[in-house]
């Protein structure tokens, strides 16, 4: 708030105490200078909104869910959902990284498999989980070198596939985002590889 009123050409917040007046946590709004809203209070602010199509994915313990979409659509959220809403009944999921650009639980620059037991709240990273298996790609542009991408995703995948655990629990995959020109072939030639029960794609 202080920031904005700041640098604004023209006063456009309220001041701090008037924001925090009504509010039911003044002290941990004041202390992390941010303001908490409840979904009933503006339902505007209610970022987050399921799909009702994303309920309709069914995942079994042999299933292997592949998630394809362009940048920014999605994709991270529904895979992230889907394990959430499936963890109770399987215990243990795993999650399969393919975007370089944006991993979920991973380093950004690899890909990674993840075995998730508990919920993901909030952004990966922030769950402290380790992957099972990392394999480092090393640029945020698959056109550099894509045929090495095409090798770390092939040895990660025969982790994956010689590990006995992870044969009896679903598999989530999370694509790239690239996927217009040679990112179409590319994802052809990774759905060839995963050979996946289920694909799904997610459009803005």
């Amino acid at each position: 708030i202080d920031m904005i009123n700041r640098y604004a050409t023209r006063h456009v917040l309220q001041s701090k105490q008037m924001i925090m007046k009504n509010s039911a946590n003044p002290s941990c709004e004041h202390f992390l200078d941010a303001k908490f809203f409840l979904n009933e209070e503006n339902p505007r602010l209610n970022c987050f909104l399921v799909n009702e199509d994303w309920n309709r994915i069914d995942i079994k313990n042999d299933s292997k869910t592949v998630i394809v979409g362009g940048k920014n659509v999605g994709k991270s959220a529904l895979a992230q959902y889907t394990i959430n809403r499936n963890i109770e009944k399987f215990q243990k999921i795993l999650l399969i990284d393919l975007d370089i650009g944006q991993q979920i639980c991973g380093i950004a620059q690899t890909v990674s498999a993840t075995v998730h037991t508990r919920p993901l709240i909030g952004a990966g990273y922030l769950n402290e989980i380790t992957p099972k298996k990392s394999m480092l790609y090393g640029d945020k542009s698959i056109m550099t070198v894509p045929h090495k991408y095409i090798e770390c995703v092939k040895q990660l995948l025969k982790f994956c596939a010689e590990n006995e655990e992870y044969r009896n629990m679903p598999w989530i995959v999370n694509m790239m985002g690239y996927q217009k020109g040679f990112g179409l072939e590319l994802t052809s030639v990774l759905l060839r590889l995963i050979q996946p029960t289920d694909v799904v794609q997610i459009q803005h």
